[in-house]
């Protein structure tokens, strides 16, 4: 797959706004999906790490991937990170999905707000935490 067929899954489709992509954008992108897709995700970490960061950015990135996992737990599909296969199938696998679409509507809901000014630390913040709780509902059902 190329870069074009990964810029495409993010535009969702969208072929004019996957040219808008620059290096910066994958770059940040690259960087934010690998510290919460890994083995060591902290929360207040991540969010001190991104807190310049555009909320629309991090909401839309976040989004995409509670949407694929929630597409991977139902179909085994991957909608918008096909270069995240792999992490998605592993984190999918054990969490809930009542609780994925659950998530998935929060992301929903907050974009409704996340251009609206706010405290954008505190915002990221209850953002990753709400992720991590959902991690860690994974978690509880492993052990």
């Amino acid at each position: 797959m190329g870069n074009a067929d990964l810029a495409l899954a993010q535009a969702g489709g969208a072929p004019l706004l996957a040219l808008k992509f620059d290096e910066e954008y994958w770059g940040q992108r690259e960087a934010f999906l690998k510290a919460i897709t890994g083995s060591r995700f902290d929360a207040l970490r991540v969010a001190e790490q991104f807190r310049e960061s555009a909320p629309a950015l991090i909401v839309g990135w976040l989004q995409r991937l509670a949407f694929d996992l929630a597409c991977h737990q139902a179909t085994r599909g991957i909608r918008y990170n096909p270069d995240l296969a792999a992490a998605i199938a592993t984190i999918a696998a054990g969490l809930d999905r009542t609780e994925t679409l659950r998530f998935l509507r929060h992301l929903v809901q907050l974009q409704r707000i996340v251009s609206h000014p706010l405290n954008a630390r505190l915002f990221l913040e209850q953002l990753l935490l709400s992720y991590s709780a959902l991690l860690r509902s994974h978690l509880g059902r492993v052990a």
